[in-house]
C-alpha cells in the first residue's frame, strides 16, 4: 500500500521503520540538541530537501523528531529549503527550523506524542525542557500541569530514554515502541 493511502497510525509505524532502517544504514547520524544538520557546500536554498539529501553522501545529523522529519521527506516530499539561514551558522551549515519540523511532523504525531519522543531522547534535557522538578513552557503549554496523569507520562518518558545509555539504543528503543504499539508512543 501506498504511503499516501495508509491510515495516520500506519505512517506512524512506517515512518518509526524507516528511522530503524536509516539508523542501521547508517544513514542518520543521532545527535542531541539538533533536529537537522549537515555541512555541504552544495546545499541549494531554495530546492525540495528530499533532492538535496538524496544527492548528499554523509549522514545527517537529527534527534529523534529531526530522524521521524527526515523519513518523512524521503516518503513525500513537501519542504522547501528555506531561503534564509535561521541560525547565522553560515550557508554551508545546514539547519533547518524547528517549528518546520514540527509543522510537518503535526500531521502524524500530535503535539503531546512529540514532546513525549523528544523528552524520552533528550532525557528532558532538549526542546522540551524537563528536570528536577522543572517544567519547561513548551511543555508546560502542551500538558495541562494540574493533570496528574500529565506528570506520570514525562517521567515515564525520562524513565524510558534513561534506561539507554547510548543514544543510538535509546532512538532504536523509541521508534520500536512506536512500532510495536501500532503508532503511539508509550513509554
Amino acid at each position: 500500500m501506498k504511503f499516501k493511502n495508509l491510515t495516520k497510525y500506519q505512517k506512524r509505524v512506517a515512518l518509526a521503520k524507516d528511522v530503524i532502517k536509516h539508523l542501521k544504514d547508517n544513514k542518520i547520524r543521532i545527535k542531541n540538541g539538533v533536529f537537522l544538520n549537515f555541512r555541504d557546500k552544495k546545499v541549494l536554498w531554495g530546492q525540495q530537501l528530499d533532492k538535496v539529501i538524496r544527492k548528499h553522501n554523509k549522514p545527517c545529523n537529527v534527534c529523534a523528531l529531526g530522524s521521524l522529519f527526515i523519513c518523512q521527506i524521503m516518503r513525500e516530499d513537501n519542504y522547501i529549503i528555506p531561503l534564509k539561514n535561521y541560525y547565522g551558522k553560515g550557508i554551508y551549515n545546514f539547519l533547518i527550523n524547528d517549528c518546520d519540523i514540527k509543522n510537518i511532523l503535526n500531521t502524524y504525531f500530535d503535539v503531546k506524542q512529540q514532546a513525549l519522543i523528544e523528552i524520552a531522547f533528550e532525557c528532558g534535557k532538549g526542546y522540551y525542557r524537563v528536570l528536577y522538578n522543572y517544567m519547561g513552557d513548551k511543555v508546560r503549554n502542551i500538558f495541562n500541569k494540574s493533570d496528574n496523569n500529565v506528570t506520570n507520562e514525562i517521567e515515564k518518558a525520562l524513565g524510558f530514554g534513561k534506561r539507554y545509555k547510548k543514544k543510538y539504543e535509546r532512538l532504536m528503543a523509541i521508534m520500536n515502541n512506536i512500532v510495536k504499539n501500532k503508532g503511539i508512543f508509550k513509554p
